[in-house]
């Protein structure tokens, strides 16, 4: 009897260190990471599910409880989860964690410490096709030393920057190259993209003038964007390039007019947003039959960003500072327009 009762009592105890035999110890939030800590080496058995209607993880570690540092309820204000809610049940310890709209994750096993690893990102489910103007043998507006071409493709290049973690973001040139403007609207067309955004810098006799001005394709134009798009539209020929008139082949009424309705929208928030970053002149946004954005199937603007003439505005043009201002400028509008 007395060796049953001590075999009992060694089972009890066994088995009672047996139960919740791991912990986790901390969780940590790295750049997009949610990282759970565990007090020995090795994670233990796991599993994790996704509810897709809900947008919520749910992982659960077998024979685990948690540290003392564990909350019931983790507020997390971040970019990624709304929330981190535990759960102990039958000795296992689960998490459900709220995941914001649009968020993706991969995860990660990590021993020697354990370590178990939620990355996060944002799922890109829009296209951009951001167009630097001119290049190659098209130096674009050339004054004070500078030329437009240059200055242009850095912009974009810091454009692709801000927006690259959130978006698909695709330059028609990333080096100084020269494209012909029907196929720069091509590239566009291929890659499936919702937004084309063309890069300029204006020009003009009177150096005085100054300020920034964004433009839509539209049938109707006033003189001055006339004028502008002329000499925007007149690159092909000036280079050997037989000019085909795309204003012809416009796409159908009902879609121009859906998309000059988006496009204008844009504009004026790109607009307001260049004056905001740069505290250059506010112009206006107009239209005009540009030859870049003529066959576009989705909203296009055409963003002259500054003055190259003009003294001043020139060397802030040519300053890594503004060039990284106009770049946050269109970016914010990009992220307004596809968030509203």
């Amino acid at each position: 009897m007395r060796k049953i009762f001590i075999l009992i009592n060694l089972f009890l105890f066994l088995f009672s260190f047996n139960i919740n035999a791991n912990t986790v110890k901390n969780i940590a939030f790295g750049s997009g990471q949610i990282i759970f800590e565990m007090d020995g080496n090795k994670v233990p058995p796991i599993k994790v599910d996704f509810d897709d209607e809900n947008l919520m993880i749910f992982i659960e570690f077998e024979n685990t409880k948690p540290g003392k540092n564990i909350k019931e309820i983790l507020n997390v204000d971040g970019t990624y989860v709304k929330d981190i809610l535990k759960y102990e049940y039958d000795n296992n310890l689960d998490f459900f964690i709220t995941l914001k709209s649009g968020v993706g994750f991969t995860t990660k096993e990590l021993t020697n410490p354990g370590k178990f690893i939620f990355n996060l990102s944002k799922k890109k489910n829009h296209t951009i096709v951001i167009d630097p103007g001119h290049g190659g043998k098209d130096p674009g507006a050339v004054s004070y030393g500078l030329q437009e071409k240059d200055i242009v493709l850095k912009i974009s290049k810091y454009i692709i920057d801000e927006l690259k973690e959130d978006y698909n973001v695709i330059l028609t040139r990333d080096s100084d190259i020269f494209i012909p403007l029907g196929d720069r609207a091509k590239i566009a067309e291929t890659n499936n993209a919702d937004l084309f955004i063309s890069i300029h810098l204006n020009a003009n006799k009177n150096r005085n003038a100054k300020g920034v001005e964004v433009y839509h394709y539209s049938k109707n134009a006033n003189s001055y964007a006339m004028a502008i798009a002329a000499f925007e539209n007149s690159v092909d020929e000036k280079f050997g390039i037989i000019a085909k008139d795309y204003t012809d082949l416009i796409v159908g009424d009902i879609v121009y007019n859906i998309n000059m309705e988006k496009s204008v929208t844009l504009a004026e928030n790109v607009l307001k947003n260049l004056v905001e970053n740069t505290k250059f002149q506010k112009r206006q946004v107009l239209g005009a039959r540009f030859t870049v954005l003529a066959t576009s199937k989705v909203p296009a603007i055409l963003v002259e960003a500054g003055f190259i003439t003009n003294r001043q505005e020139s060397k802030n043009l040519n300053s890594t500072w503004y060039q990284k201002r106009i770049a946050n400028a269109i970016a914010k509008s990009v992220r307004k327009y596809f968030n509203e």
